[in-house]
C-alpha cells in the first residue's frame, strides 16, 4: 500500500503534478481496500478514482 502511493506521488511530480492528496483514501479505507482487490482481479476503474480523487483534493489544497 505504502509503496503504491509513493509510486504514485513520484509519477505526479513528474507529470508536474502536485503531491498526492491521500485523505480521501484515509476516510474511505474499505472502499480503497476493496479497489486494490479490484486492481488485482484486473479491474483498474476503481483505483483510476481514488486517484483521481488525490490528484484534485492535491490541486485544491484540501487538507
Amino acid at each position: 500500500m505504502l509503496y503504491f502511493r509513493l509510486v504514485a506521488t513520484v509519477m505526479a511530480l513528474l507529470a508536474d503534478k502536485p503531491e498526492l492528496d491521500f485523505t480521501c483514501w484515509n476516510k474511505n479505507r474499505d472502499d480503497y481496500f476493496l479497489a486494490i482487490q479490484a486492481e488485482m482481479g484486473g479491474n483498474y476503474k476503481p483505483m483510476q478514482v481514488f486517484v483521481r480523487l488525490a490528484l484534485r483534493d492535491a490541486e485544491q489544497g484540501v487538507l
